[in-house]
């Protein structure tokens, strides 16, 4: 029985639900997603709109893609401070058979955090799925 979907299957090495993110402090959450297949096809969002898509990152088509959420990169979206938000990815898989999702949390400190490590696979193109969770800001 497929994870998802029609065929997908889902490999979960590290997925926490939630993370504090002290923005104020230079804190931040790294994203890379990598590919395996023709043109790879997601979105990133939080709960109230799309904030970009593989379409908006250098070098599209490619099989690795990275961004970061900051204050800087996304400071006009931040997170509500008492309720937090909830960040995705949505991965379809029409033309893309496998992605790699890793978020990192780059601490005030210096240290990093896993806060997802994921494979996602599935050779249905009508297939998709979507990786959320919630960010919140002290």
């Amino acid at each position: 029985m497929p994870d998802f979907g029609n065929a997908g299957t889902r490999t979960v090495r590290t997925s926490k639900g939630a993370v504090i993110v002290d923005i104020d402090n230079q804190e931040f959450l790294s994203y890379e997603v990598k590919a395996q297949g023709a043109v790879p096809i997601f979105a990133f969002a939080c709960k109230h709109r799309a904030l970009l898509s593989a379409n908006d990152l250098p070098n599209h088509p490619t099989s690795t893609y990275k961004w970061k959420w900051s204050k800087t990169d996304f400071g006009n979206d931040e997170p509500d401070k008492s309720l937090g938000d909830r960040y995705g990815v949505r991965f379809q898989f029409l033309t893309a058979l496998k992605y790699t999702l890793l978020v990192r949390h780059h601490k005030q400190d210096g240290t990093v955090e896993t806060i997802k490590d994921i494979d996602y696979a599935s050779n249905d193109s009508s297939d998709w799925f979507q990786e959320t969770f919630k960010v919140f800001i002290p």
